[in-house]
């Protein structure tokens, strides 16, 4: 069908939108045309959108992940064209993803190494293992690298309207971290607009640094301290090595 099927959990990602554009380009000169599913955090309708674009014909699928269910594995199993997991591992097949492990540990010791001894950690839930527990698992080593001990976790999601609410709780206590340290920019932009209502100074009173690399992070005031992912080119390897599995040719499983 020369169709390759992209699953999305959704449009309101910062970076969704980037790893469409790449995708689309390089799967278009190579003579295929992306079809997009976007499940809106539906896990129900993202497993049955694998079988629904198998029994459409597509030659291959991407699959945009947020978690992978063993209902995941369980309809991949059941379909005859590749399927490709992009940003969490896919034990049981192929995926393509950031090393959050990596990521988080250099972020830790960036940290460390500008003396701040007190740290919070304004994560998102375990449930997402590549940011949830993986990206944390690398702060934590970096960290206690760089001999820093007093870390404590407060819980936000993605949004940034849950971000600002808990950063303002945060930010208001007496014993408050030197630094937070935000899962992704996202994150990081709701405390930036905490910190400015209760009149504290980045980073004179409060460091704050995210993960992601946004071009709107560069305009913040100051400047984010962040970790920029190539997501550009994890979109073309994506697309890439689906391409590899219709020619039969070998393909890294991570």
């Amino acid at each position: 069908s020369n169709i390759i099927g992209i699953i999305l959990p959704g449009f309101d990602s910062t970076v969704t939108p980037r790893v469409m554009t790449a995708m689309d380009k390089y799967l278009r000169t190579k003579g295929y045309t992306p079809l997009i599913i976007n499940t809106e955090g539906d896990l129900n309708f993202e497993v049955r959108s694998i079988g629904n674009l198998a029994w459409m014909r597509v030659d291959g699928i991407i699959l945009v992940a947020s978690y992978i269910t063993p209902a995941h594995r369980k309809a991949v199993e059941h379909v005859q064209v590749p399927v490709v997991f992009m940003g969490q591992e896919f034990s049981a097949g192929i995926s393509v993803l950031d090393d959050n492990l990596a990521a988080g540990e250099e972020l830790g010791r960036y940290v460390a190494e500008h003396g701040l001894r007190s740290v919070g950690l304004l994560w998102v839930t375990e449930d997402d293992i590549a940011v949830g527990l993986r990206r944390k698992e690398g702060i934590l080593r970096g960290l206690a690298a760089g001999g820093v001990t007093d870390v404590r976790n407060y819980l936000a999601d993605f949004t940034y309207q849950t971000a600002y609410t808990v950063a303002r709780q945060v930010l208001q206590l007496s014993d408050r971290p030197q630094a937070l340290l935000c899962a992704t920019d996202r994150i990081a932009y709701g405390v930036y607009k905490a910190a400015r209502e209760l009149g504290l100074r980045i980073p004179e009173d409060i460091a704050v640094t995210g993960f992601g690399g946004y071009e709107t992070s560069e305009l913040m005031t100051p400047p984010l301290t962040t970790v920029c992912f190539d997501v550009e080119t994890a979109a073309c390897v994506c697309a890439d090595t689906v391409l590899k599995l219709l020619e039969d040719e070998p393909v890294s499983q991570k």
